[in-house]
């Protein structure tokens, strides 16, 4: 059943010239030729780690990431729960009351929740990024978040509550009460508990989950809801609304449901192809159209970034990372300016008890060593406050390399200066390096009148060899599997790592021909 909505016609101009999903290039190429528990993992490995935003209200969570995923033409948001429709008010604030003031049995106003889909106690109840994942989250009015509780979602057989849009009741397959969407939403569900068991198969299921999971990794579902959720993704396809979405939630965490993106997918684990092998060029791509494979890899194509080596990665949320300080002044009786949060990485900030300090140290990386690359790019996450529009007359990005500290202010993209928000740097093209040693170096400095605060929260180095195989080395290499590489053939063609037979890899700036 195809959903329809009517659109403004600013909101018309607004959307893409086709409803084809924006599938990046190559996206799913590491899909191809697998069936069954390969294609599942393939799937898993492609969309796991989202960078999903914080949860709740404000700035860069979850109801600031509804207002680009959730919004509908009107100035309401989509409730998929209810026929309630909220007014969506200021970005990152939550309704509070649905346009018509409706009040439940207590006489509150009925508000606007974030509703878990798959709801944590399936997962044990622990949060973080699984917790705050775009994919799973959707506004819902108060009133059926609290009646859909935890439930497993089956087609209800007795009826105890029904507004239109969410049935409750006892379930066809389960014997407790479950829940059930209205049909317009029945596929929108379905490929989202797909995508959960799929981005999110290395967690273990428990409690009310178990009545339609399994804790393998294929096929996860148990028969049953194998059976109804592809009949509900048959029935109910992916429209221009879930579409956009997938598109829209890509944006901000940077991965994608594929049972949105290829509305067949699920034939291929749990339908009527079982037996045959995915192909994402030879399969119905959302909207229509055909898929796009990756053009070959250009290390020279700074557009090309994520899909180069990781040559370096440091996370100083999680830890110190080698790096080292120079303090020309520290604020007061402190003898340093950088400090490091398990919650925002390295801080630099002399606002100290209430005082504004002079002062002036930087931060080095540990070297960075480019020696296997001929092109080499960097992008590193940031956050500024207290510096509006100033950002660059007090912070200063550079690289240091033979002894020479070479500013590069200029090709950084700065935060607007007053915000805690993090952003990423851009690309920065540090190819006139490749083939030496590099460290980064932030320094940060401030008046007793300008005393801003600076957080580095990661930084990543990508980089490859536009001259081929630099280096082969006929003994096999046993190479750690946690670490990113690239399979080809002897004739390069792109391979899944899974493959056996004469190989190259390529991996952390080298190439290796190995036998397996």
């Amino acid at each position: 059943m195809k959903k329809i909505y009517l659109l403004s016609l600013a909101a018309v101009a607004a959307l893409p010239s086709t409803l084809m999903a924006e599938i990046p290039e190559g996206y799913y190429d590491n899909l191809k030729g697998l069936s069954g528990a390969d294609l599942k993992n393939a799937i898993y490995n492609t969309i796991k780690n989202p960078k999903a935003p914080g949860y709740g209200p404000g700035a860069n969570k979850t109801w600031w990431a509804f207002y680009e995923t959730d919004q509908l033409p009107d100035g309401t948001y989509l409730n998929r729960y209810s026929d309630l429709k909220f007014e969506v008010g200021e970005r990152g604030s939550r309704p509070k009351k649905d346009i018509k003031g409706t009040t439940n049995s207590k006489g509150n106003y009925i508000e606007m929740n974030i509703e878990h889909s798959f709801p944590k106690s399936w997962w044990g109840g622990t949060e973080g990024t699984i917790y705050n994942d775009l994919f799973n989250l959707y506004p819902s009015d108060n009133s059926t978040n609290s009646a859909k509780s935890n439930l497993v979602m089956d087609r209800v057989a007795n009826v105890s509550t029904d507004d239109g849009y969410t049935k409750i009741g006892k379930g066809t397959n389960v014997s407790e009460n479950v829940w059930e969407p209205i049909d317009k939403y029945k596929g929108d569900f379905s490929r989202g508990y797909m995508y959960m068991i799929s981005a999110w198969q290395n967690y273990t299921w428990v409690k009310v989950g178990l009545q339609f999971l399994d804790n393998n990794q294929y096929p996860t579902f148990k028969q049953w809801a194998a059976d109804l959720y592809s009949e509900w993704c048959r029935l109910d396809e992916p429209d221009e609304i879930e579409i956009n979405r997938n598109d829209a939630v890509y944006k901000i965490q940077g991965n994608r449901n594929p049972y949105i993106d290829f509305p067949n997918l699920f034939e291929y684990l749990w339908g009527d192809s079982t037996a045959c092998t995915f192909d994402p060029e030879k399969t119905v791509v959302a909207g229509g159209g055909t898929y796009r494979p990756a053009a070959p890899l250009d290390p020279a194509n700074p557009n090309h970034y994520y899909r180069m080596e990781i040559l370096y990665a440091a996370d100083y949320t999680k830890g110190d990372n080698g790096v080292t300080e120079t303090t020309v002044k520290a604020p007061g009786s402190s003898s340093k300016v950088w400090n490091r949060s398990t919650q925002y990485g390295w801080v630099a900030n002399s606002f100290i008890g209430g005082t504004r300090y002079d002062s002036d140290a930087t931060l080095y990386t540990e070297e960075i060593d480019l020696a296997a690359t001929t092109n080499a790019y960097m992008q590193f996450e940031h956050a500024v406050n207290f510096l509006p529009g100033k950002c660059a007359d007090y912070l200063t990005v550079s690289v240091i390399c033979d002894g020479v500290d070479t500013p590069i202010n200029d090709v950084v993209t700065w935060p607007a200066g007053n915000l805690w928000s993090f952003i990423k740097s851009g690309i920065i093209d540090l190819s006139a390096y490749a083939g030496k040693k590099v460290k980064i170096g932030f320094r940060y400095t401030s008046t007793t009148s300008t005393c801003g605060a600076w957080e580095i929260k990661s930084i990543e180095l990508r980089g490859g060899s536009t001259s081929g195989i630099d280096n082969i080395f006929d003994t096999p290499v046993k190479f750690d599997p946690s670490l990113p590489a690239e399979y080809y053939t002897i004739d390069g063609r792109r391979v899944h790592p899974s493959t056996s037979g004469l190989l190259i890899v390529r991996q952390r700036g080298r190439t290796y021909k190995i036998l397996r």
